[in-house]
């Protein structure tokens, strides 16, 4: 699988609430499996272009991908579910309106800002 969608469905399963060691220990398990059918595509005579396409149709989209995983809760965090649907109303919110996600990160910002002012007021004892 090129990396380009390795760092997509990483991305994905972050997400989804699943846990950095989860995601690195299925990443490598799926490029096995990606390396595994490449090679089978070369044997059956496919050309390198030709034999990576297949390989990365066999093993399946992102998007399928991420939906096989939800169903294994041992890969999962425990706060999945808030993160999961914070991460999902955000991309959904912003994707497309650049005007709403600069304000979004304007305010994102504007808040990390004042918190920490707090925190070093309150850390001076002023």
């Amino acid at each position: 699988m090129p990396e380009p969608a390795f760092r997509q469905l990483a991305a994905q399963l972050r997400c989804q609430g699943m846990p950095a060691r989860s995601i690195q220990r299925l990443l490598m398990e799926l490029d096995d499996h990606y390396d595994d059918l490449y090679r089978d595509a070369r044997r059956a005579g496919l050309e390198p272009d030709a034999a990576t396409a297949d390989a990365a149709v066999r093993l399946g989209t992102t998007d399928v991908l991420c939906a096989a995983a939800r169903h294994y809760p041992e890969l999962r965090a425990p706060l999945r579910a808030g993160f999961r649907l914070a991460c999902d109303s955000a991309v959904a919110l912003v994707n497309g309106h650049d005007r709403l996600r600069w304000v979004l990160s304007f305010a994102t910002g504007l808040a990390l800002t004042a918190t920490q002012l707090l925190v070093i007021h309150s850390a001076l004892g002023l």
